[in-house]
């Protein structure tokens, strides 16, 4: 389960290391987020890029990757 991860991922270290800007980063990969989903846009149109700015947290050492997924949520 995703939270008996976190919890060993705290015990073993001092501290976690979460991702950047997720926007900020999807602007500079050229993506326009100018709609109410923000980043959610991209899990429709073109997930591509979610995916390169994902894996460049991943490389640079991330801990904790969010999703875009938070403004989906507009009724």
């Amino acid at each position: 389960m995703i939270e008996d991860r976190l919890a060993a991922l705290l015990a073993a270290e001092p501290f976690v290391i979460l991702d950047g800007g997720l926007a900020t980063e999807l602007e500079c990969c050229g993506c326009d987020l100018n709609d109410p989903l923000w980043s959610a846009k991209m899990l429709l149109e073109d997930p591509a890029p979610l995916k390169t700015v994902h894996r460049r947290w991943a490389d640079a050492g991330a801990d904790i990757v969010a999703g875009a997924s938070y403004q989906a949520t507009i009724p």
